[in-house]
């Protein structure tokens, strides 16, 4: 990344997926802190239109974020880094937020980018908040609001890290060491077998008013409307976007989830409504 360093013409853009918040707040951070030193940092949702052929070319440095699933990077993100294009030694910059540990999903994920040329330089692991309770699939409770201003402290400290990195042209990539990999390796396993045993999808309950929140706000387009309120189908990538933010509590999985003082639903980082956190 040498040469890049406090280059006032130099342009940054990083392609990011955000369910519920967490990586938005992270790479609006990152983004507002890295303008101090570069002239043009730009956040594309992946979720918006864009020509990615023309980003890519444009920019100097490419940045990817999203949050961590089971190991994995989200399967909207998944299809985004297969059909990035082509480069010519760019550097590539890289975060995910997670509830806990996030393992190697970074380096799992994106080393592919590296046979299509781009340089890996900062890839940084910041922990924020759980956004997934769910039974039998994910027991921990999510994050309380009075836990999350602790660790959103820690995740700034985080930004600082990776932007002074960056500025400094220095290399660092988390999670390939030894316990990072296993880590990975072991929930990736994990997951690919119990989702499919404990995970039969979400569906909307009486409370539905049929608002047309979540068929708006799914960033697959997996909810249509429907005469009982909302059908949601099969191709749930579990980003829990509609299970949190529903305005009515509508969105269910299994009849447990109802008790809603038990099954919190998490709203983001700083308890905000989560067009407050996602650009489309």
């Amino acid at each position: 990344m040498h040469g890049l360093i406090n280059r006032k013409n130099c342009k940054i853009s990083i392609f990011y997926f955000s369910g519920t918040g967490n990586t938005a707040w992270a790479v609006n951070k990152l983004a507002e802190k890295l303008q101090h030193y570069y002239g043009n940092v730009q956040l594309i949702s992946c979720e918006s239109e864009y020509d990615m052929m023309t980003e890519v070319e444009d920019s100097d440095i490419i940045g990817i974020a999203f949050p961590t699933h089971s190991s994995l990077a989200p399967r909207l993100c998944q299809d985004f880094i297969k059909a990035l294009p082509k480069s010519s030694c760019k550097p590539l910059i890289a975060l995910t937020t997670a509830g806990y540990m996030a393992g190697d999903v970074l380096w799992h994920s994106l080393k592919s980018l590296k046979e299509k040329g781009y340089l890996p330089q900062v890839f940084c692991n910041i922990t924020i908040g759980n956004n997934m309770h769910l039974p039998i699939l994910s027991p921990l409770r999510v994050t309380r609001p009075n836990k999350l201003t602790k660790r959103l402290n820690k995740a700034e400290k985080k930004v600082d890290k990776m932007v002074h990195t960056i500025t400094e042209g220095a290399l660092l990539i988390e999670g390939i060491k030894p316990l990072g990999r296993l880590l990975g390796v072991i929930q990736r396993c994990i997951a690919r077998q119990f989702k499919s045993i404990a995970f039969k999808g979400f569906s909307s309950d009486g409370k539905c008013n049929g608002c047309g929140w979540c068929v708006k706000h799914c960033p697959v387009h997996n909810i249509q409307p429907d005469t009982k309120g909302v059908k949601i189908l099969d191709q749930c990538m579990l980003c829990m976007r509609c299970y949190n933010y529903c305005p009515n509590h509508a969105i269910q999985m299994t009849k447990r989830t109802k008790n809603i003082k038990k099954y919190k639903r998490y709203k983001g980082p700083e308890g905000k409504y989560i067009n407050d956190h996602i650009s489309h």
